[in-house]
């Protein structure tokens, strides 16, 4: 078949399949020499969280064990009495190798002025005591963490008992959050707040 390039409109189609024809081939000989791969804008300009922040702020490594641990102790001293103490504060002098001064002077506050009469009648006298064992320590979803601050809740079980007699199995598990930040002299608890036999507890 004879193609007539004196005809206008012939002519204006065979120069258009040119043009493409001319663009397939350099976007073959562009493939070739590049691979076939682009690099994403956005690869190569992302920001890459270092260790100690991530998108919701907090320590992408979790929380140090140090941290974890005075938590889980701080519990043990706040929860645990025996009728063997010397008064009705002993666990206050207990809980200070894991709490901030200014969380010690603020219990002192809040309990030191209670009735000690108690003590005598359902401590002592029946020679009552408790113990606790902790059961998990995990991060807080409700707090905001990150370094140098970390607020846990704190899982654990009291067993009591009196008299010498065998101690109580617990009904269930109760849990508190407890803050730890970290101080010149290590992790050291500075806020617990809960449902425990101490109350509410305080901040300081």
């Amino acid at each position: 078949m004879r193609i007539d390039l004196t005809d206008e409109k012939t002519a204006r189609a065979v120069f258009i399949v040119g043009l493409a024809v001319v663009a397939v081939l350099v976007a073959l000989l562009v493939a070739v020499f590049t691979g076939g791969e682009e690099e994403p804008e956005d690869e190569a300009v992302k920001p890459v969280p270092t260790s100690s922040e991530s998108p919701s702020g907090e320590d992408p490594n979790g929380p140090p064990e140090d941290a974890r641990q005075v938590a889980s102790d701080a519990i043990v001293a706040y929860t645990e009495y025996s009728y063997t103490d010397d008064d009705a504060l002993a666990w206050v002098d207990r809980l200070k190798p894991y709490a901030t001064a200014g969380f010690i002077d603020s219990l002192n506050e809040q309990f030191g002025h209670d009735d000690p009469s108690y003590w005598q009648r359902d401590v002592v006298d029946q020679q009552r005591e408790t113990k606790t064992t902790v059961e998990s320590v995990e991060p807080s979803g409700m707090h905001t963490n990150g370094p140098g601050r970390w607020t846990f809740t704190v899982t654990y079980q009291t067993s009591i008992r009196k008299a010498g007699a065998d101690w109580t199995t617990p009904k269930s598990s109760m849990s508190m959050f407890v803050t730890a930040t970290l101080t010149q002299a290590g992790w050291k608890v500075n806020q617990i707040v809960g449902t425990g036999n101490r109350g509410d507890g305080v901040a300081s």
